[in-house]
């Protein structure tokens, strides 16, 4: 079976979680990497990890320049989950007995690699680089998508907080953007008539946002979240409409 590798891109959170939800997986702690863009983080993280794991540097100011690292890591071709570093589990949605929404259970290593190689897989033949899973945790939504839509979405919007990467040379996101580099490289690849699937019916589980330090939250609460959404809107003027209250966007129909 193809090699899957788990890119995590960490920021002020030395405990790691995702990297303890993948050991406690099974999966192999030399297909992991964490990537980190500051040097105190590197310090306490190689303290704590780098005697099981790989753990890389280098100097930037944004998640962006993490998830490059970890991109720009691996050889061309290699299938890499490139993941947010709060992740507490992966569940999966399954439509059984009597529950009107149906349930999302905990994916052991092996449910959870035959989904993601699914993914890749999936997103191969359309000979695109990227896939996205379904980022809020809530049933009814899932299985209203699913109903839809199906396991897989066409060229929608999703959350950075877990991509699977089909590496190339092109695909890399844009470190200019404190916020939203994870919708901008979406939108791009749609712009370059690339298909970006999402694929509805697994949940990487992490805390609501702000409840934990570190992370995007740490940009977030600098109040620059309108200013890029602005910016995105420049950048993508025919593609995206702006929520009101600018806490997102909207991805026009027909894309």
């Amino acid at each position: 079976m193809t090699k899957i590798y788990y890119g995590i891109a960490g920021y002020h959170r030395p405990e790691c979680k995702t990297y303890q939800t993948l050991v406690k997986l099974g999966i192999p702690k030399d297909q992991i990497v964490i990537s980190l863009n500051d040097e105190n983080d590197f310090e306490e993280y190689n303290k704590r990890y780098g005697k099981e794991t790989t753990v890389i540097y280098k100097k930037g100011n944004n998640v962006a320049c993490n998830r490059n690292n970890i991109l720009n890591w691996f050889p061309i071709g290699t299938y890499v989950m490139v993941l947010d570093d709060d992740i507490s589990s992966f569940k999966g949605w399954k439509q059984e007995g009597e529950s009107k929404y149906g349930k999302l259970v905990n994916l052991d290593r092996e449910s959870l690699e035959k989904a993601l190689l699914q993914s890749f897989e999936e997103t191969l033949k359309a000979k695109s680089n990227m896939f996205g899973t379904y980022a809020i945790a809530n049933t009814m939504m899932i299985k209203s998508t699913i109903e839809t839509q199906g396991i897989y979405s066409i060229n929608k919007m999703f959350q950075g907080g877990s991509c699977g990467f089909i590496v190339d040379k092109d695909h890399r996101y844009d470190e200019s953007l404190l916020l939203l580099d994870d919708y901008e490289i979406v939108l791009r690849n749609i712009k370059e008539g690339n298909i970006v699937l999402r694929r509805n019916d697994i949940v990487a589980i992490t805390p609501k946002m702000g409840s934990s330090k570190g992370g995007y939250f740490d940009i977030y609460k600098l109040g620059k979240q309108k200013e890029y959404i602005l910016k995105l809107k420049q950048m993508y003027p025919n593609m995206i409409t702006i929520k009101k209250d600018y806490s997102g966007v909207i991805l026009k129909k027909g894309l």
